[in-house]
């Protein structure tokens, strides 16, 4: 299995990009897992996380149940 290397940017309300995470990952599922423990743990606003020039959609991972845990993303 190949692994990827993943940023995951700390965004602040506004949009801006005010920190980041490289980690690896052997999938986009793997990396949208770890990025929720950056984001949780770190309490961040919002991220996006990125492999490449490649922006990565971590919606498959929200949960509608009232204990889910979403990534948010900021609005384009």
């Amino acid at each position: 299995m190949t692994v990827q290397f993943y940023r995951a940017y700390n965004m602040n309300p506004t949009g801006n990009a005010v920190g980041f995470k490289d980690f690896p990952a052997h999938s986009d599922h793997d990396a949208c897992l770890q990025a929720l423990t950056y984001k949780e743990g770190g309490n961040w606003h919002a991220m996006e996380l990125w492999t490449g020039t490649d922006q990565v959609e971590c919606s498959e991972l929200v949960d509608p149940g009232p204990h889910g845990r979403k990534i948010e993303l900021p609005a384009k």
